[in-house]
């Protein structure tokens, strides 16, 4: 570890060539995820799978954060796609050090889609009866998905406080993580001093970060996935 702060190797640029590096960035995401998808060449395991969806998944937030960068900037989709790369950091990092929090995380997704018709459901009336039997169909389907992959059923999801304490990050999330959240919701604070909100402070806080997770989750996914160095580009 450097002994550098990150104040140090900061470098203060244009935004056109901040969009340049996150699209740099992207290009070797494509290239892994791209392997991944290959059935030969990495082992088909639900860790592999759950990884290389943490890698598609950061894809589309730099590719969102890449595309809607320019001076005129709208500090909430980056608030948006930081915190989304804030979090998938230290989820793949849960990941990575307990098998227990792959478990819990795939049992999430069963959890998701089950809440998800259970809560339109409450709308329904008499004349939705074939829809109401879908949705059972559906839950028992993905309840089956948790029997076949020998997965427990879990009713609420881990707060993303617990798995930035879990990853060793708890000091990151204390930090920065209100931060991500008053400028991603519409808070009194954003909606009633935007120009403050938006200012370039707290665009710089955003966009460093954003760079430092997407380069962390590159290299654990890289690692864990074990992708030759061949396949990808110099950044």
């Amino acid at each position: 570890m450097s002994e550098k702060s990150l104040r140090e190797f900061v470098k203060h640029d244009s935004i056109k060539n901040i969009q340049k590096n996150i699209l740099k960035i992207d290009a070797n995401y494509k290239r892994l995820i791209q392997f991944c998808s290959g059935s030969q060449n990495i082992e088909r395991t639900n860790k592999n799978v759950a990884l290389t969806n943490i890698a598609k998944g950061t894809h589309r937030s730099l590719s969102l954060l890449a595309k809607n960068l320019s001076d005129d900037y709208d500090i909430t989709l980056v608030a948006l796609c930081t915190r989304n790369l804030f979090e998938l950091n230290i989820r793949l990092r849960s990941i990575i050090k307990h098998e227990n929090s792959l478990n819990t995380w795939m049992s999430e997704m069963v959890m998701d889609e089950n809440q998800i018709l259970d809560a339109i459901s409450t709308i329904a009336n008499d004349n939705h009866a074939a829809e109401l039997e879908l949705f059972e169909n559906k839950k028992k389907l993905n309840n089956s998905i948790l029997d076949k992959h020998n997965l427990k059923s879990v009713k609420s999801p881990e707060t993303v406080k617990n798995i930035a304490k879990d990853a060793g990050d708890l000091e990151e999330y204390t930090a920065l993580f209100k931060l991500f959240s008053k400028l991603l919701h519409p808070s009194s604070y954003l909606i009633n001093s935007y120009n403050s909100a938006g200012c370039i402070d707290n665009f710089n806080i955003l966009i460093v970060s954003a760079q430092k997770y997407a380069f962390d989750l590159f290299e654990r996914l890289r690692s864990e996935l074990n992708v030759p160095e061949g396949v990808l580009k110099d950044w």
